[in-house]
Parts: structure tokens; C-alpha cells; sequence
């Protein structure tokens, strides 16, 4: 069977730098929520990751999310869970496990 559907635009097509720079602005708006600046920098991290960006996506995750005090959920982590596997990085994977229980 050959699919005559349109081949759909990349999930993440946002520049993972531009992104991050979303997030960073959103975080430095006090009037932002932190709903917003969690959606935000869960995108920024999906995005990194989704580009083999692993590093930054650790750096984001454990220590700028911690430092601006905004709350890691579920997304968060599935995001650096996937880039930690892709990166064959089993101490982050590890980590991440432990931290989410």
C-alpha cells in the first residue's frame, strides 16, 4: 500500500538554541507562570534532544531548571530519559530513574 498523505512537518522544527532562548526569557518574566516556564523549557529540552544535544539537555534539567526554581514533571524527564538513551549515557538514565521515584 502507498500513502498518498503529505509527509508531515518535523515534530520539533524549532532551532534548539532558539528555543532555549524562549525558555531563558519566559523564566526571566515574573509575570510568567510556572506552568509556562515548565512548557517552555520542556520544549527546549525536546527540542536539544531531538538534535543529539545531550549535554545541554542534561545541563537545562539538573541545574538552570533547580536554579530558577521551576518544577520538573514527567515531560521533563521523559525528554532527557530519551536523549540519555540515545546518547548510551546509563549514569543520567540511572539518575533520572532515581530521581523520579
Amino acid at each position: 500500500i502507498i500513502s498518498t498523505a503529505p509527509i508531515s512537518k518535523p515534530l520539533y522544527p524549532l532551532n534548539p538554541d532558539k528555543a532555549w532562548q524562549i525558555a531563558r526569557k519566559l523564566s526571566d518574566d515574573p509575570n510568567t507562570s510556572f506552568e509556562k516556564m515548565a512548557k517552555s523549557y520542556n520544549f527546549a529540552l525536546r527540542n536539544l534532544s531531538a538534535q543529539g544535544r545531550f549535554n545541554e539537555a542534561r545541563l537545562i534539567l539538573w541545574e538552570e531548571m533547580r536554579e530558577k526554581g521551576i518544577l520538573r514533571n514527567e515531560h521533563s524527564y521523559i525528554a532527557l530519559l530519551e536523549s540519555a538513551g540515545r546518547a548510551n549515557h546509563f549514569p543520567t538514565i540511572n539518575r533520572t530513574w532515581m530521581e523520579m521515584k
